[in-house]
C-alpha cells in the first residue's frame, strides 16, 4: 500500500469519518447477531465477519496514526 499523503482534506475526512462510523455499527451488528444466534454454522460465520471489520477497523486507525 502507498503511504498516505500528509495532509486530509475535508472531503477526505468525511469520507473516513463514514467509513470509521460504518465499520464500527457493522462490528456492533455482528457481535450483537451473535450473542443472539443458536446456529453453531451462521455464529461462526459472524466470527469471522466480526474479525475482518475489527482488523479494517484497527488498519485504518494506524494508518490515520491515533
Amino acid at each position: 500500500m502507498k503511504k498516505p499523503p500528509c495532509m486530509i482534506t475535508p472531503k477526505d475526512l468525511s469520507y473516513l469519518d463514514d467509513l470509521l462510523s460504518h465499520i464500527h455499527v457493522f462490528c456492533k451488528k455482528t457481535k450483537h447477531y451473535l450473542d443472539c444466534s443458536t446456529n453453531q454454522e451462521v455464529c461462526k460465520m459472524l466470527q469471522v465477519v466480526h474479525k475482518v471489520l475489527y482488523t479494517q477497523y484497527d488498519e485504518l486507525l494506524n494508518i490515520l496514526e491515533v
